[in-house]
């Protein structure tokens, strides 16, 4: 709570910490002070598990990756993470996890066939989607790539992406498509905070994030408003 507050109190606009402290047993999920901060603060985070620490050198990230759902709000944390890539010469894998395609009554042939056709037409939009999105970062001078993920379980697969990618660091929004106010994540940002493999930066909707630290700043929850799907 005393970090919460402190961050509010002065506008801090991230807090970066390890997912699990010295006196914890846990080898998964989150400590319980940066499950608190999740579920609590107002701030973005940057959560470390203690696998990622390097074991010499300096650290530096060399692929990105992001998640989006086709939304504003999964949308807006793309300008930090190519000045993140561009910062690190990094590469930005763009990630979309088709929907499961699935309709309330599917015993009969004609649902069957209709929902194949719409798993393949979401399929297709996805593409396209990401591709749009690819060029324009690659007219900022950034190296891009896409995947589309075959529908299924968006947050399990994200993770076993992350996992095969040799993901650096994940950079999402706190909240998708659903955009539930009452919930400080969504559900997928919720599971990958607990279980990815690497650092990940959840970006808050009132994070505003300059080209350098001086320009990087918070607004008040008041300020900051709804973003729009």
């Amino acid at each position: 709570d005393r970090l919460s507050d402190w961050a509010v109190e002065h506008r801090v606009p991230l807090l970066a910490l390890a997912t699990h402290g010295h006196s914890s047993r846990r080898q998964n999920g989150l400590g319980s002070t940066a499950q608190q901060i999740l579920e609590r603060a107002a701030t973005s985070l940057l959560l470390i598990p203690p696998s990622a620490t390097p074991e010499q050198g300096e650290f530096s990230y060399r692929k990105l990756l992001v998640p989006l759902d086709g939304s504003c709000r999964a949308e807006s944390v793309l300008p930090l993470a190519s000045r993140i890539a561009r910062a690190h010469g990094a590469e930005i894998v763009l990630v979309h996890v088709v929907p499961k395609a699935d309709l309330l009554d599917n015993r009969t042939e004609q649902a069957s066939d209709l929902c194949i056709g719409l798993a393949a037409h979401n399929e297709r939009r996805a593409h396209e989607y990401l591709e749009e999105l690819r060029d324009k970062l690659r007219g900022d001078g950034i190296v891009v790539s896409t995947m589309v993920a075959p529908s299924g379980d968006a947050r399990t697969q994200l993770r076993q992406l992350a996992i095969d990618l040799r993901t650096d660091l994940i950079v999402l929004s706190s909240h998708g498509q659903s955009g539930l106010s009452d919930v400080p994540c969504g559900s997928v940002t919720e599971y990958l905070a607990t279980h990815a493999p690497a650092p990940m930066l959840i970006v808050r909707p009132n994070f505003i994030h300059g080209c350098s630290a001086q320009a990087a700043k918070t607004m008040s929850i008041a300020e900051s408003g709804q973003l729009p799907n």
